[in-house]
């Protein structure tokens, strides 16, 4: 029983600390928009799909395929967004009266940041948010920590150790092995 509930935690520890929100340019890059660089759509049932060129309209993820497009195809992907429970990579805006917000696929166009809300998008729901570029105080990006991820990989290991250690120091008990009289 036990490991069967270790195993999700630890995979799902594992993973969270794989990526974390670091700050990109105070200002959004006026030459943002639709581009190559591939996204990460990850579906209800668990499966991940890499795509390229997505546009998001009539509830419904327009895409190509991007291992296709490595081989010289061009394979259309449509996925509605009911069917969508997460899209990386991703940017979270900070605007000038506080509020924050994440955002996937997001494009600059005429002094105005447009995208689409992550939890929205994670709900079945495609929800449009437009952002002056002025109302925009600071861009984090979700990217991958190495630093965070070599330290949970090397810190379960050491903590597990560290319990198993005292979990036989106390079933010893009372015995003294090394600095007895």
């Amino acid at each position: 029983m036990f490991p069967r509930i270790l195993t999700p935690v630890l995979f799902m520890a594992i993973l969270g600390a794989c990526y974390s929100w670091r700050p990109e340019s105070t200002s959004p890059d006026p030459s943002l928009g639709p581009t190559d660089s591939p996204i990460y759509v990850t579906l209800i049932d668990g499966r991940s799909v890499e795509l390229a060129l997505p546009t998001i309209a009539d509830d419904t993820l327009r895409a190509r395929d991007r291992r296709a497009l490595r081989n010289g195809r061009a394979v259309p992907v449509t996925v509605p967004v009911s069917e969508i429970r997460g899209i990386d990579p991703a940017i979270r805006l900070t605007l000038t009266d506080g509020r924050s917000v994440e955002l996937a696929l997001p494009t600059i166009a005429d002094d105005t940041l447009r995208a689409w809300d992550r939890r929205a998008l994670r709900n079945g729901r495609a929800v449009p948010v437009t952002v002056p570029v002025s109302e925009i105080r600071a861009i984090e990006a979700r990217r991958f920590s190495a630093g965070k991820t070599i330290a949970l990989v090397l810190g379960v290991p050491v903590g597990l150790a560290a319990a198993a250690t005292v979990a036989i120091l106390m079933a010893i008990g009372d015995t003294c092995w090394y600095f007895c009289n």
